[in-house]
């Protein structure tokens, strides 16, 4: 009998922790999806970063546009791809992808920026997204359209795009692969992201980047077993006393880096990889000790950029939307960059 009792005590106490935590997780799903929505400026519709700051990049925008249609808030998508769809009507007759820097404030893209395959890869992806939701699926339609055939042009240069486009661009035009010319151009940009010593070629032991789009685009989880090079213990500043272990983007930064470490926590719940990769530590719950409120709306809850200064300014280290777009996708098992699969 006292055995029964001792088992019922011990079932019992699991069975509260696994309660304790699903309850934490759907707090901190709620708060950071509220988060995200308070970034749309209310003018502009574009997505802040984070507080305060006044430019961001489609690639961020498209991120919070995903986050959006996954909770069927697509009259915010909507929001978001509003300036991205202005600028083409102003230059459709030259169109050649988007700035990659916006004035949130204006919706006015700082036209002196460089215009980089990633963010018009990034759009897309969140657009061809929308489409298959919305009854205005075809509003977007010319803006997509045009970025898609952008993406097409630039593959024909892969060998000097960096890997993570070459990446970011498979993953937009993957949907279309039925399509022969689209075929020849995947082709291409696979080719040149696994080959040797160029631009283009990934570099698993070095950049952690290459090893999440590795995964997450062409399902090659080779790259995982390099991992361990980008881990790092820090003390979080913003508290002077939370103990993170996560990772770099690249083995030589001095800093851990909280989107990158997201990314990573996502392509391993993806690709079934999790337990096995992060045998010492449990990395989800290092990243849920970042969680932190906004400063100017408690209630809002993110996660940071960075855990130290050393990393960049001190505004890295408040609520930002890229990582928590991130441990968001986490929670919902969702694939940013091939979404409709």
């Amino acid at each position: 009998m006292r055995k029964a009792w001792l088992l019922i005590i011990i079932l019992f106490s699991q069975a509260t922790c696994e309660m304790d935590t699903s309850s934490k997780k759907d707090s901190i799903k709620k708060s950071g999806y509220l988060f995200i929505k308070s970034c749309i400026h209310p003018g502009s519709g574009l997505a802040r970063r984070f507080e305060g700051e006044r430019f961001t990049t489609p690639y961020a925008n498209a991120l919070a546009a995903m986050a959006l249609i996954h909770e069927k808030d697509l009259d915010d998508a909507e929001k978001i791809f509003g300036p991205f769809q202005h600028y083409y009507q102003l230059n459709r007759d030259h169109f050649n992808g988007l700035p990659q820097t916006w004035n949130v404030e204006t919706g006015l893209p700082d036209s002196t920026s460089v215009h980089w395959e990633g963010d018009a890869a990034f759009l897309a992806i969140a657009l061809n997204y929308y489409q298959h939701f919305s009854e205005k699926k075809w509003h977007f339609q010319p803006l997509f359209n045009a970025l898609i055939k952008w993406l097409l042009n630039r593959a024909g240069c892969a060998n000097v795009i960096v890997a993570e486009g070459i990446a970011e661009m498979a993953a937009a035009l993957t949907p279309f692969q039925d399509d022969g010319a689209v075929q020849e151009k995947l082709a291409q940009l696979r080719k040149c992201f696994f080959s040797e010593g160029q631009i283009c070629s990934r570099d698993y032991q070095h950049n952690l980047s290459h090893i999440i789009r590795g995964a997450m685009v062409f399902n090659d989880s080779t790259g995982f077993q390099y991992a361990k090079n980008f881990a790092r213990f820090e003390i979080w500043e913003r508290d002077g006393s939370s103990q993170i272990t996560a990772y770099r983007a690249f083995t030589e930064d001095p800093f851990i880096n909280i989107e990158i470490s997201t990314q990573l926590l996502l392509a391993l719940k993806i690709t079934h990889q999790e337990a096995k990769i992060l045998s010492d530590f449990q990395l989800a719950s290092e990243i849920e000790k970042l969680k932190s409120s906004s400063p100017q709306k408690p209630t809002l809850v993110g996660i940071p950029l960075f855990v130290s200064i050393r990393s960049g300014a001190k505004s890295g280290m408040l609520p930002a939307l890229e990582p928590t777009c991130y441990l968001l996708f986490y929670f919902w098992r969702f694939n940013p960059f091939l979404p409709i699969q």
